[in-house]
């Protein structure tokens, strides 16, 4: 269990409670959640922006079904963004890394400065919160990439395979967690901090999944009683913590990732960015 598809339902139900007509979504990886998201969009008024740097063909032969209100992007996000944009909801799950996440965010709310904007960021939570993996450390500038390691591809039953791409065969995954400009969650947080007025919900399981919207937008406050009972939730955080703890006890996962701390409870909504 690692992809956005363990959100389906939550993720429908607040498209379908903010009546979206365009949503982009940033990582098709291996299409898991972008054919559901496909699905879904059957029979509705929606028009969807697919976007990742590698598609594969097997995955473009099944969006051709859904005719050309689904498109399909091969390239950069913060390339394609850009010809995008505005969008009614916006979906990250692509590179997992500050400076990647922060333009992205940056991006997508300046586009939606005079319209209501929902976005949905995966693996707000471990490992990817406070530590930094880059896909393609040649795209980050020197300056704002941390030391790192590369890390050998997963099997699928790895608590580490959702960071990957299909395609690739390894990662880079930066040496220390925490600190400034480093990982998921802090990216978001210094762009809420930049642009007041937007509310952050978190759902602590499955890597966490980051919900932003505009504080007083039409919709707010059905989503504001939408997430009361999952935002923060101590027993699903509890439950995260001694899922990714039995998935390390069961693998002889390789150095440096065996040195890696598994989260405490208090991981997805702490204020502190000390090291994890």
């Amino acid at each position: 269990m690692y992809s956005l598809v363990a959100f389906k339902e939550i993720i429908f139900d607040v498209l379908e409670l903010t009546g979206v007509n365009i949503v982009a979504e940033v990582g098709v990886g291996e299409g898991l959640f972008s054919r559901a998201l496909c699905k879904w969009s059957e029979g509705r008024d929606v028009r969807l922006h697919l976007i990742d740097r590698q598609i594969p063909s097997e995955f473009r032969e099944h969006v051709a079904l859904y005719g050309p209100r689904v498109r399909l992007h091969a390239g950069h996000s913060l390339s394609v963004l850009g010809n995008i944009l505005p969008c009614d909801a916006v979906i990250l799950d692509g590179d997992h890394n500050y400076y990647t996440v922060h333009r992205e965010l940056l991006a997508v709310i300046e586009a939606s400065a005079s319209q209501s904007c929902i976005i949905f960021v995966h693996d707000v939570g471990w490992p990817c919160g406070r530590r930094d993996f880059y896909f393609a450390p040649e795209d980050i500038p020197e300056v704002a990439l941390h030391p790192f390691v590369n890390v050998p591809f997963p099997d699928e039953s790895s608590c580490f395979h959702h960071v990957w791409n299909a395609a690739q065969r390894s990662i880079g995954m930066a040496s220390h967690g925490g600190g400034k400009r480093n990982g998921v969650l802090t990216a978001i947080e210094d762009v809420m901090e930049a642009y007041s007025g937007w509310s952050l919900r978190i759902v602590p399981c499955v890597y966490g999944l980051g919900i932003m919207y505009k504080a007083r937008s039409e919709h707010s406050s059905e989503l504001d009683r939408y997430f009361r009972p999952l935002h923060n939730n101590l027993l699903l955080s509890r439950l995260e913590r001694e899922r990714v703890r039995a998935l390390m006890r069961a693998q002889n996962l390789p150095a440096p990732v065996e040195n890696v701390v598994v989260p405490d409870e208090n991981f997805y909504w702490s204020d502190e960015r000390e090291d994890l």
